[in-house]
């Protein structure tokens, strides 16, 4: 079960994000009266998917999955989310239930704001709705752009795409301990977990990585990069 945390306000929050920096001191203090913060242990959920959507998610600390059951009862994942992204936003305001789940991938704290609140500034900022639909455009064009470079690779270029995400957008470093499965991330990119086993370890034997249980070392980044690159 999800531990519920005491938090700092939202005006003093060092974890709000730029949009939220945004409003005017009065309108964070109304907010601040419907947060509330959860921290979550790796594995647990969030989100199930079917829902109903009651709140704003923001993810602070952690990793999390988005992913939606096929009708082959396969989980496909749509996204990975870091630190500081909404994690509600694909289905938040055009839909009143969730159409995907949530899970942690790592140990992670989120803030839930109730929705009604936020839709209560949305409709007097102005700018802060813009800033909002400017957000939630750009998530979505980063979830497409994403599954189109992995998509558009071979078992190689997904693998080492997916290698350099980990190290320089999540860990900014060049070793790491793999927050996914194996089958987790046959589901992300695609692939069965026995090409994702092979591939990993031909990347070994060939010297561009190694590993150490879950951890992760990219000893060959350029070449990673060139095999990403050439897709």
């Amino acid at each position: 079960m999800p531990e519920t945390i005491n938090t700092a306000t939202c005006s003093t929050c060092m974890f709000k994000s730029l949009i939220f920096q945004k409003l005017e001191k009065e309108e964070l203090d109304y907010m601040d009266q419907f947060k509330v913060e959860k921290k979550y242990k790796k594995g647990e959920i969030v989100v199930v998917e079917g829902a109903q959507i009651k709140e704003f998610l923001y993810l602070k600390n952690g990793l999390v999955k988005l992913f939606k059951t096929g009708i082959d009862l396969k989980d496909h994942i749509i996204s990975i989310a870091k630190p500081f992204d909404f994690i509600g936003f694909l289905s938040v305001f055009s839909k009143n239930q969730y159409q995907y789940s949530i899970t942690c991938i790592e140990d992670s704290v989120i803030c839930f704001v109730d929705m009604d609140s936020l839709k209560n500034v949305i409709k007097e900022n102005g700018k802060f709705a813009l800033d909002i639909l400017s957000k939630m455009s750009l998530t979505l064009d980063d979830i497409l752009s994403t599954r189109i470079d992995l998509c558009s690779r071979n078992l190689r270029g997904r693998i080492s795409l997916l290698l350099l995400f980990f190290a320089n957008d999540v860990y900014h470093n060049d070793s790491f301990k793999l927050p996914l499965t194996r089958k987790e991330i046959a589901g992300l990119i695609e692939m069965t977990t026995e090409n994702v086993i092979r591939i990993l370890s031909e990347f070994r034997k060939d010297g561009l990585i190694h590993i150490d249980g879950s951890t992760i070392q990219l000893t060959n980044k350029k070449l990673l990069e060139a095999i990403s690159t050439a897709g």
